[in-house]
């Protein structure tokens, strides 16, 4: 009886140090070596908490997600801002004003034509649609040249 003891608390303890190393993305491998057990036993124990579909686990996974995705924001923050350092504009900025660049010949031909809405349907689909994207063209109904776009021209 008393080694049934030991051994639920050794599970829930192995339990708790998974839940914590998935939380705080751990690999296995790692933790397998926490423990001091195979890299098999972790991944077993983790598919009998995914079968038994433990709120925990899925609390780990998602404080594992959010610390992913708050590492790739601050990354990303620290990239646009280094090059605002080097070019006086943000990367979004520099995309617009190249876009214009690349798409100017489209870009004029809608500006000089009569009709600009059947002007741009007679642009290509795709390129309409990254227009659109870059905020070049304005809506879909009745789509025109952005005044920031026609600025930058």
């Amino acid at each position: 009886m008393k080694g049934i003891m030991k051994n639920e608390n050794t599970q829930e303890n192995h339990r708790q140090i998974i839940l914590n190393g998935i939380s705080q993305n751990i690999g296995y491998t790692e933790l397998a070596s926490q423990l001091g057990v195979s890299r098999k036993e972790v991944i077993r124990e983790v598919k009998t908490l995914r079968r038994r579909r433990d709120p925990d686990l899925f609390e780990a996974q998602r404080a594992a997600k959010a610390r992913v995705d708050e590492e790739k924001l601050s990354a990303s923050r620290k990239r646009d801002e280094r090059f605002f350092r080097m070019a006086g504009m943000t990367i979004r900025e520099k995309s617009f004003q190249n876009m214009v660049q690349f798409y100017k010949p489209e870009i004029m031909s809608i500006l000089e034509s009569e009709n600009q809405e059947a002007a741009i349907s007679e642009i290509p689909q795709r390129v309409r649609k990254i227009l659109r994207k870059y905020e070049i063209l304005t809506s879909r109904s009745f789509p025109e040249i952005s005044q920031r776009a026609q600025d930058q021209l």
